[in-house]
């Protein structure tokens, strides 16, 4: 489950390996499906689950998404990337 995001000019690949995503949802204290479609912090940790592999902290997951809200993207497009991600949509 791989997809990639865009940040500091450059494309970074999301890795959601299934370590990752347990530390995840244990950290969130939630299952994935509802980190999908809840807050605005489950989609920072999203993001910075899939990119645990760059030793990036959960702070500076948020301001590359504040980072990529600012260039014009919006929740809901950051949310259907996952969800695409996740084959959990067209």
């Amino acid at each position: 489950m791989n997809g990639a995001f865009p940040a500091n000019g450059r494309m970074y690949p999301l890795h959601f390996t299934v370590n990752n995503l347990c530390i995840l949802e244990e950290t969130a204290g939630k299952p994935l499906p509802e980190l999908l479609h809840s807050s605005v912090s489950s989609l920072r940790d999203l993001l910075w689950c899939g990119l645990m592999d760059e030793h990036i902290t959960r702070e500076t997951a948020g301001q590359w998404m504040q980072d990529y809200l600012a260039e014009s993207g919006s929740l809901k497009e950051l949310r259907t990337k996952y969800n695409r991600v996740f084959l959990l949509v067209d």
